[in-house]
């Protein structure tokens, strides 16, 4: 499959049996949900790690499916476009 970019929508930690932690990494393009899983005792990990940090809406590349809506974990994620919330201040009188 081709290499694609999507919005990062969040994740969820997880404990694992076999010890340690894993996360399930949720994306979205074109209305089409995504998903891929991240063990922090597999190789790969440092590759997602930087997503555990970053706010969802932020737009991520160099992805790719291995079935279906199923994102390798083998994929080589890269942060496009961050997505910061703007704090304001708002006057009450």
């Amino acid at each position: 499959m081709d290499i694609f970019e999507a919005t990062y929508k969040g994740m969820q930690e997880r404990k694992s049996k076999h010890g340690g932690k894993f996360y399930y990494l949720f994306f979205e393009k074109d209305g089409k949900k995504y998903k891929t899983m991240a063990y922090e005792k597999l190789r790969n990990f440092h590759k997602w790690k930087p997503l555990l940090n970053e706010t969802r809406g932020c737009i991520v590349g160099g992805l790719r499916c291995v079935k279906g809506t199923l994102i390798d974990g083998n994929s080589n994620p890269v942060i496009i476009k961050k997505f910061n919330v703007n704090q304001f201040k708002i006057d009450f009188e």
